[in-house]
């Protein structure tokens, strides 16, 4: 069939139009009118049908994207930032969940946010998307509803597709339920969700995310994994939804002998309402528009070309909606269409000319041609370069149409019967099954990822890199193709033991992980047995931590207090590891933490240690210095000197002037031993992070030769303080995390030796 590109052109200058406009947004009406009239004077210039067309489109788009900016009615909200206001809304979309985060000692509460278009502000009838970010009142509330809500507001600054953001301040008041539709698609995915309840939690999260694009019971790990390996575009419906949805309809309406017009008006009218069933983002209305065009084609009797449809799609999409022109949903849902449509014939073609069967050069084509146009983008959203996309994309396409087919079923009948809907979902269950655990076994390769810029210049590289790959290998010079596989090849083989471990002396006894803004130090035991003080923040970074010490049996766990930064990463220790004991402190605040601690531990053995008490194993003394009661969370910490193998070591949390006054009255008074006779410490966890709350007789009774501050780059509390590296510094050589990252120490004869991690192409 002859590709048909004519309608491509009014589309891309749709875009473009748009997209210039929207980066001219914050310069004055001069410069946009000029951009404008540059456009009038091209169009007008060039005689050239298919150069004229493209410049007229890119002039209304321009000016649809100004029309809709000024209808923002901006003004009017930047006159009543941060004043509390009455708002009249109604719900756009379904409220998500944004998880509260570690900042600092705290873990944020989560937040949760919608969509929703206004009708009044303080009586004003006023009619402009906002961004409406509340409590959990927000939860049950659907689109459609027309709620009233006491909001503070706020206005961002440059370009925007919302006038302004609203922040909760009172109640939610119902003012109107939603239509019947929404109550209807929203019932659906209810009795979706009740079906699918008793499964194993990974096929229970990621179900309805396959079927219906709902992401909301994803873990946040989960929700990881799937973006680093390239499988997040799976649970985001899209084309391939609608055609399958499609297709099978049409066999059934045949089968129900169904014909003619009748046949394609059910169709589509079955697709509107899956349109609301998945909620119409900006990816589903380009896979709806683009469906709804080759749907009637077909029921014209006219031969159907996808290429046209795409070109329609966009075209009319971003008339109606401009603001879609840098939304990243409808982009990659664009590019990788058009990857399937422009390049994946190519690439199945040179595929099965060099031998491969056709069935297998087809399902290596299409992640290849999806995830080629999908880069540039995808590196300016993440910063990072996956090199196992295509791979996992490939891995699990054979089972995308049996889950999409099973969907269908799942979505019709779950309705009728929470047992069937279960029974299909328990047959659907082994395929997510396995592209979760393809998804986490391959996002957990220390080569997943390559760091990239993060910026408009990393994005053009990657453009670049692609066109020259493309173009290598279609030249003769085959040898060529050879040098950039070489050099990626290289990279992970370096990745793979021993070569990731190499940097890590084998006699370690002390190792400070890089957790960000937090604390994690292991203690070697034996060979993959460990002592580990503090988890950090986050569950992933202590986990790889542990990994690359091949760390498998925790002997005793010390979790110094219970703020977030300390005792965040929990779950990360617990993750198929062995724990023999805990030490808390005995202050049980912040209680959220706390609480979240205890139900981590379960059963594992957990107490709070005693002032003096220690902990033996063969060539390792601990004894607790400082565990504080009836005092602040920082001053409860529990305060350690060791002795491993040879290696004094003095780590005392976050204790501030009180705290750190009591260890060095307890150190005082400690009579010359073994553990430690008197002379300078080896090491020394930097304290508090090297917050300015630094002891100067504790640390000039200790004469650290070496401190260690645990740090996250850039973190918003000035850590280390210029203060507390210089008082450390005059008694030994600081490390600072956020720009050694991980540390190793051993002490070989009267040396103590200190091994930084290396630098490495590679994204975490």
């Amino acid at each position: 069939m002859k590709r048909d590109f004519r309608l491509l052109f009014p589309a891309a200058g749709v875009w473009c139009g748009a997209f210039c406009q929207s980066l001219l947004y914050s310069a004055s009406i001069t410069y946009q009118t000029l951009l404008l009239l540059v456009i009038l004077v091209l169009s007008w210039v060039f005689r050239r049908r298919l150069l004229a067309t493209f410049l007229v489109a890119s002039l209304m788009g321009a000016v649809a994207l100004s029309i809709h900016q000024s209808a923002l009615q901006q003004d009017f909200f930047a006159q009543r930032v941060s004043k509390i206001l009455t708002a009249q809304v109604q719900l756009s979309s379904d409220v998500r969940t944004i998880n509260g985060q570690v900042r600092g000692d705290f873990r944020l509460s989560d937040r949760f946010f919608v969509e929703v278009r206004s009708s009044s502000i303080d009586g004003i009838a006023i009619k402009v998307p906002l961004l409406l970010y509340g409590n959990s009142e927000l939860l049950d509330r659907i689109p459609g509803e027309r709620i009233e809500v006491l909001a503070r507001v706020t206005v961002p600054p440059g370009y925007s597709t919302v006038a302004g953001s609203l922040t909760q301040v009172g109640e939610v008041r119902t003012l109107a339920h939603a239509s019947w539709i929404w109550r209807w698609s929203n019932s659906i995915r209810h009795d979706i969700k009740r079906s699918l309840a008793y499964l194993p939690a990974d096929a229970r999260a990621l179900i309805p995310g396959l079927v219906i694009g709902d992401r909301s019971g994803q873990s946040p790990d989960l929700t990881a994994a799937m973006r680093r390996s390239g499988l997040t575009h799976l649970t985001a419906v899209s084309g391939a939804n609608f055609a399958i949805v499609a297709a099978l309809l049409l066999a059934v309406g045949r089968r129900l002998h169904i014909r003619g017009r009748a046949l394609w008006i059910g169709i589509g009218v079955f697709l509107l309402l899956f349109i609301f069933l998945v909620r119409p983002s900006s990816s589903v209305l380009r896979a709806a528009v683009m469906t709804g065009v080759l749907l009637f084609a077909k029921s014209q009797g006219i031969r159907s070309s996808p290429i046209p449809a795409l070109a329609t799609a966009i075209g009319l999409l971003l008339l109606i909606n401009p603001f879609y022109v840098r939304d990243a949903g409808f982009a990659l849902s664009v590019f990788a269409t058009s990857g399937l449509l422009f390049i994946a014939p190519v690439i199945e073609k040179y595929l099965t000319s060099r031998g491969l069967p056709s069935l297998l050069a087809q399902a290596l084509a299409i992640p290849i041609a999806a995830t080629t146009f999908c880069l540039p983008i995808v590196v300016l959203l993440s910063g990072e370069l996956s090199v196992i996309s295509i791979l996992a994309n490939f891995l699990v396409a054979p089972v995308i149409a049996v889950i999409t087919v099973s969907g269908v079923a799942l979505m019709m009948l779950s309705p009728l019967s929470t047992s069937v809907g279960a029974l299909i979902g328990w047959a659907i269950t082994p395929f997510a099954l396995w592209i979760t655990t393809i998804a986490r076994s391959l996002s957990a390769l220390p080569f997943a990822a390559l760091k990239w810029p993060q910026s408009w210049i990393g994005s053009l590289a990657t453009l670049l890199m692609t066109v020259l790959i493309f173009f290598i290998i279609k030249s003769r010079k085959r040898v060529l193709v050879f040098v950039p596989i070489t050099l990626l090849l290289s990279q992970v083989a370096l990745t793979f033991s021993p070569f990731v471990h190499g940097w890590i002396p084998r006699d370690w006894q002390i190792f400070q992980c890089d957790v960000g803004q937090g604390d994690g130090l292991v203690i070697k035991s034996k060979t993959n047995r460990a002592i580990v003080i503090d988890v950090g923040p986050d569950p992933r970074a202590i986990d790889r931590c542990l990994r690359l010490l091949r760390i498998t049996h925790v002997e005793l766990l010390i979790l110094t207090h219970f703020h977030a930064d300390h005792v965040s990463g929990l779950s990360g220790v617990l993750r198929g590891r062995l724990v023999d004991g805990v030490w808390i402190s005995p202050t049980q605040e912040p209680e959220e933490e706390a609480l979240r601690v205890r139900e981590l531990l379960a059963s594992i053995p957990t107490r709070t240690p005693l002032v003096g008490e220690r902990f033996l194993r063969t060539d390792i003394a601990i004894q607790v210095i400082a565990v504080g009661e009836d005092t602040s969370p920082n001053d409860s910490s529990i305060a350690i000197l060791a002795k491993v193998r040879g290696v004094t070591l003095f780590a005392a949390g976050d204790l501030e002037y009180e705290g750190q006054a009591r260890a060095r009255n307890v150190l005082q008074r400690l009579p010359p031993s073994q553990l430690w006779e008197r002379a300078p410490i080896d090491v020394m966890k930097g304290i508090h992070h090297g917050s300015a709350l630094q002891d100067p007789e504790l640390i000039a009774l200790l004469r650290p030769r070496v401190s260690i501050f645990s740090v996250g780059s850039g973190n918003p509390y000035g850590h280390p303080s210029p203060s507390a590296l210089e008082l450390y510094s005059k008694y030994g050589t600081v490390y600072r995390t956020d720009r050694d990252r991980g540390l190793a120490l051993a002490k070989r004869g009267g040396n103590l030796v200190v091994v930084t991690a290396p630098p490495t192409l590679w994204a975490q």
